[in-house]
């Protein structure tokens, strides 16, 4: 044992014992904002935050919008007639949603927000317009304070009214330094030289002044600020006599003083006053020339806070010119030096300093059984009280004293001992005494001198770790009653740097070292380096883990520089990790504790950061909440059941879990900015990127049109909220354009848009604080996206109107058409029908003149004649059917046969046609064919009688063929139409020659059932052209052919019947001759042989220019070849002279051959053939064949 005085002596020369910093601790972090950031100069005279949360600035260099991230400067323009007059702002007002007045030194301002320009309002030729002081009054109007005088301004009507010293009952003094109005409606107008009250119900004015032998009078007459709080109270802030307060409705004036209350921590007597504000909980923050005052109302506490030249987060140097507390509860501090300062009023967080510790550099924290709070720091330790005031500093300046080194590692309490792990072994002091162990007591031998860590596991052990591995010490208790100490050197054989301990619920002991986390087994002496199973394999844990940590619920976390490790068991060998990093301050790790609601605090490189086990959210607290604005150091914590102490490289942070909360305000959010094609938009350059002029500033519009040409669109969206502003988040999504929800931070906010379809599109976003408190949804913007002129919707209308109609009109085309093509068809088949039961009827027609023939009684051939008359009025479409013949002697032509329809009467007799107007009326048959009523004048018919026969019988045309018999007229055949003019066809004419051809030999008197065709005996030329052409004649023609048909129906064989038509032979005799016409019939019946002597049947002469062949089995296409080449030798070289080239027509008929009616049928087939041939301009060959069903 050594001489305890002797012990003490020594001590006191080395340790320095305590000393009492009569400070208080500064519990607030500040952020400032100078001219680096964008101010234009660094007095920042005014403050004011609008309705969207931007904080508008008043400075010595013009007026600037903050939004938390950018500073928008306004500045004088000289050739701008809507910029300011003067930079220097001294008051900024606010009157509805879109005006701010503002205050300068040369003259009042309106100010357009939504514009973005300023209007000059003159107050009047004489004043000066230094404005000092507005207040807007319950009326909307503005009391403006000036060096010249007071100002009543009507905004809407620019009234002004004008107050001064020189009237009576006014003001104490012009020069106005501030205003404001109290809960009565009354205005306080403090002055240079007193302070005056103008009460607006009776128009008076009433002057407080400073009486020296009055303690109950102003304590100065030269007043610098005014304000009103929430109890009705008006405080007075003087030039150079401190603060007044004034109970408006007793007029009673109380000094603040010194002596009045019961605890302040720095004077606020003969203080230049400023600025006043309260915030949302009472207190009253209070601007002054060396810093700003916090005064609780409620409990006379008066709190002083300065600037700290060392202190990088202390408030700016300079007086506090302008307070105002934002829409979140952050305090703005406008200094006259150093900018803007933000922090937050209600932080909770309180940090211990080398003002009070002596070194802020504290590397751990206990707290002993005298409630004393023990720190260590990297200059020795410090002791503090229940309430951090510090009682004693120990410090050791010689090494070989019992504190080992000043620098300190870690310390902790083990057998009622403070240990103090140093860098140069281990100190032990008695907490009694805070004096060092005997000195002749044995040292502990450890692995290494220089010790990291601590770990209390019970009253018996004490695991130590050091830069050589982990130690254990174990207690024992002699027989004497004291604590003996072994150690156990380097269990688990680590040979490594140790930061953190801790022991499970297995005992299992968990080690953190820079190169991974080891673990051991109650029974084993060697440590394993943890291995994480994951997917099927195996990786071992090398992180440099900085804290172990095992929680309530016996939980095991890791701390380290990649953030927050959970390590959960899979057996007993095997582990997983999960890791949790991405949204904390910081990922590397110093401490961890865990408060009473199971929340991990856990101190990192920069700030604290609540953790939560269960749903893995995470709120952050940075240097504005009141945290230290540095990294915290490993393994320095400490929760001593109420509150939570870290400390770190600036000095002790400590806090109440209980207190602490999210900031409850999520930001407001406003658009900030404008891009088309990455090109600004401003109201001056809107109308050459958009083409349109830009009204508005962006952030004040909720609507915007927007040509589709200008598609490619940014817009920047802004959460305002000034307390860390770079950890806001964002979420957005456009309508109509996203399917969800964008997540976003403070580093991309922008809302980029492009190739947008016309519509309407609506911004909405969200903003979270850097607490993760989120606000409301917000529709910042609707975009109207305009179409191009072919896109609009006019246009699509018009364009669709246009479409219908044109599908209409195709649709009405289209019908026309199908009609036509229906009618066209209808026609056709109507024509092919026509044509066919035309076909039909001809040979019906010729049916009946075949009939006629085979006739034998008179009275039935006049049947038959008028029956064949009847057929052709149907065919032709004509009312009338006749037959005029030539009377015996030629003198007359008489009617003979008559067919009437049964609307028209039977017509009168006509008189006899004399034989001399013969020519002329058959003349004009042949000539016109058709002859109409208007016509018949120029038939030379003598009896007048004759001409009105035609009109009585209403006659309108008629058409008529004359009835050649033996090449001499005999007769004529017509029929009349009475309804209309009928337009006769050549068809119509060649088919009446036909019938008329066949009747003239019924007509003729023929009788012979074999006889098919009347014919007189030819005359003695006609026999000589036969004899010389070679051919038989018709009788023997009719003979041979009746042969024929019974040979040819006996075996079922096909007949044909070729009959040539010499073309215009009747002419061409008549016009040359007869000689030359014979000459001309034996040319044409030898070219006959020449194609048909082969395989011709019968060769004869049909009649006066026809010449008929009879072929048995003919094929079609042969007898067509035949026909075809007859006709081209009758027709000789086409380059001879027209006049001298004889041709003819030809129609054949082919039929199987079964009775004597075939006869009929194949002269009916063949003449229908040839009528054909002629009816389409002669000089061709037609061909019928035989259809049977």
């Amino acid at each position: 044992m050594i001489n305890s005085k002797k012990f003490y002596s020594k001590l006191a020369v080395s340790l320095f014992l305590f000393q009492i910093y009569t400070i208080s601790a500064n519990d607030y972090q500040f952020r400032t904002i100078g001219v680096v950031d964008g101010l234009p100069q660094t007095s920042v005279l005014a403050l004011h935050q609008d309705q969207y949360g931007f904080t508008w600035i008043g400075t010595q260099g013009g007026l600037v919008r903050y939004d938390g991230y950018r500073l928008k400067v306004y500045n004088r323009e000289p050739n701008d007639e809507f910029s300011l007059s003067s930079d220097y702002i001294r008051v900024i007002k606010q009157l509805n949603e879109k005006e701010l007045w503002i205050g300068t030194r040369k003259g009042l301002y309106q100010f357009r927000m939504d514009k973005e320009l300023f209007y000059h309002i003159p107050l009047g030729d004489n004043a000066t317009e230094n404005i000092t002081s507005i207040v807007i009054d319950e009326k909307r109007k503005l009391w403006v304070g000036t060096t010249s005088g007071l100002y009543y301004l009507d905004p809407l009507t620019i009234n002004i009214q004008r107050f001064d010293k020189i009237q009576n009952n006014s003001l104490v003094h012009n020069y106005v330094k501030a205003l404001t109005i109290d809960k009565q409606g009354n205005l306080w107008i403090g002055t240079e030289k007193g302070l005056s009250k103008f009460e607006t119900n009776n128009k008076s004015f009433h002057h407080f002044l400073n009486h020296k032998s009055d303690q109950n009078s102003l304590s100065s007459n030269n007043i610098r600020a005014l304000f009103t709080d929430s109890g009705g109270n008006v405080w007075v802030g003087t030039w150079d006599a401190g603060l007044n307060k004034i109970n408006p409705e007793t007029d009673r004036v109380t000094r603040i003083r010194d002596t009045n209350l019961r605890t302040y921590s720095e004077s606020i007597e003969n203080q230049r006053i400023f600025s006043f504000l309260e915030d949302k909980s009472g207190l009253m923050w209070i601007g002054s020339a060396r810093g700003l005052y916090r005064y609780d109302q409620k409990n006379d506490d008066l709190q002083f806070i300065r600037n700290h030249i060392n202190e990088a987060n202390s408030l700016g140097a300079g007086s506090v010119q302008s307070l105002l507390q934002d829409f979140s509860g952050h305090l703005l501090v406008g200094t006259w030096s150093s900018g803007l300062s933000i922090f937050d009023p209600d932080t909770k967080f309180s940090y211990l300093d080398s003002n009070t510790l002596g070194d802020s550099r504290v590397t751990g924290i206990v707290r002993d059984k005298k409630n004393r709070y023990l720190v260590s720091t990297l200059n020795g330790m410090s002791v503090l009280d229940e309430k951090f005031r510090l009682q004693t500093r120990i410090v050791n300046n010689d090494l070989h004293q019992p504190l080992k080194s000043n620098l300190i590692r870690e310390l902790t309490i083990f057998d009622n001992e403070i240990w103090l792990g140093t860098s140069n072994g281990l100190s032990r002091f008695s907490i009694d005494l805070l004096v060092s162990k005997k000195s002749n007591e044995k040292p502990l031998q450890l692995s290494a001198a220089n010790i990291s860590t601590f770990l209390v596991v019970d009253s018996d052990n004490l695991l130590i770790g050091t830069e050589s591995g982990l130690d254990l010490v174990t207690r024992t208790q002699s027989s004497e009653g004291e604590s003996l100490f072994s150690v156990k050197r380097n269990i688990g054989m680590l040979n490594k740097t140790v930061n953190a301990i801790a022991v499970d619920q297995d005992d299992r002991v968990w080690i953190g070292t820079h190169y991974g986390l080891y673990f051991m087994d109650s029974n084993s002496n060697k440590a394993e380096l943890l291995r994480i199973h994951k997917d099927n394999s195996e990786h071992y844990f090398d992180e440099s883990i900085s804290a172990i940590y095992l929680d309530s619920s016996a939980r095991l976390w890791i701390g380290s520089k990649r953030g927050l490790f959970e390590i959960t068991k899979i057996n007993k060998f095997q582990f997983h990790s999960k890791r949790y990093a991405k949204s904390l301050l910081s990922s590397a790790i110093g401490s961890i504790q865990e408060d009473s609601a199971g929340y991990l605090w856990l101190s990192t490189r920069a700030g604290i950061s609540r953790f939560n086990p269960v749903s893995k959210s995470v709120i952050n607290f940075g240097p504005t909440d009141g945290t230290l604005s540095s990294s915290y150091y490993i393994d320095s914590s400490f929760h001593d059941g109420k509150k939570i102490f870290f400390g770190g490289h600036l000095g002790l942070t400590y806090f109440d879990p209980e207190e602490i909360s999210p900031n409850p305000f999520g930001p407001k959010i406003a658009i900030t900015d404008f891009r088309v094609n990455n090109l600004e938009v401003t109201p001056e350059s809107s109308h050459g990127l958009l083409g349109r002029s830009l009204e508005q500033t962006i952030h004040t519009l909720r609507s915007l049109e927007i040509p589709y040409s200008k598609n490619d669109l940014t817009f920047e969206i802004t959460a305002v909220h000034f307390d860390s502003p770079l950890n806001n988040q964002y979420k957005y999504y456009v309508r109509n354009y996203h399917q969800d929800w964008l997540k976003s931070d403070s580093y991309r906010r922008e809302v980029n848009l492009n190739k947008l379809k016309p519509g309407k599109y609506t911004i909405v976003a969200q903003a979270a604080n850097k607490h993760g408190v989120w606000s409301r949804p917000q529709e910042l913007l609707t975009l109207n996206i305009l179409p191009l002129w072919w896109m609009s919707w006019w246009f699509k209308l018009s364009l669709a109107a246009m479409l219908a109609i044109m599908l209409f009109l195709l649709y009405q085309g289209w019908l026309r058409i199908n009609k036509r093509q229906r009618l066209s068809l209808k026609k056709s088949i109507d024509e092919k029908t026509r044509s066919h039961q035309l076909k039909s009827e001809k040979l019906e027609l010729i049916a009946s003149v075949s009939t006629c023939l085979l006739k034998n009684e008179k009275e039935s051939i006049v049947g038959e004649v008028n029956n064949v008359l009847r057929r052709l009025c149907l065919f032709l479409g004509a009312e009338r059917g006749f037959v005029l013949l030539i009377n015996k002697s030629n003198s007359a032509m008489l009617i003979h046969y008559e067919w009437v329809s049964d609307n028209f009467p039977p017509i009168k007799k006509i008189g006899e046609i004399k034989a001399k107007n013969f020519p002329a009326f058959y003349q004009s048959i042949l000539r016109n064919f058709v002859v109409n009523v208007s016509e018949l004048s120029a038939i030379p018919l003598n009896a007048s009688h004759e001409k009105k026969f035609w009109h009585e019988n209403h006659i309108q045309s008629f058409l008529a063929s004359p009835l050649l018999f033996r090449n001499k007229i005999r007769g004529c055949i017509g029929v009349i139409s009475h309804s209309n003019q009928k337009i006769w066809q050549s068809s119509d004419i060649a088919l009446l020659q036909l019938v008329g051809n066949l009747l003239i030999s019924v007509i003729r008197g023929t009788r012979s059932r074999t006889s098919y065709f009347s014919s007189d005996k030819p005359n003695h030329l006609e026999r000589k052209a036969i004899s010389q052409s070679g051919l038989i004649e018709r009788e023997e023609f009719n003979f041979r052919l009746e042969q024929i048909l019974k040979k040819a129906a006996s075996n079922k064989c096909h007949i044909s019947l070729v009959i040539c038509d010499i073309d215009y032979f009747k002419w061409f005799s008549q016009y040359f001759g007869n000689r030359l016409g014979d000459e001309c019939l034996v040319k044409v019946a030898a070219c006959v042989k020449e194609i048909f002597s082969e395989s011709a049947e019968i060769i004869a002469r049909y009649s006066t220019d026809k010449i008929a062949v009879v072929i048995l089995d003919a094929k079609p296409a042969v007898l067509e070849l035949q026909c075809e080449k007859l006709r081209k030798i009758v027709q000789g070289d086409k380059s001879s002279e027209s006049q001298k080239r004889v041709t003819i027509s030809i129609g054949s008929s082919t039929i199987l051959a079964d009775n004597l009616l075939s006869a009929i049928e194949l002269i009916n087939q063949a003449d229908i053939a040839l009528y054909e041939a002629k009816s389409n301009g002669r000089n061709c060959v037609r061909h019928l064949r035989e259809r049977r069903d």
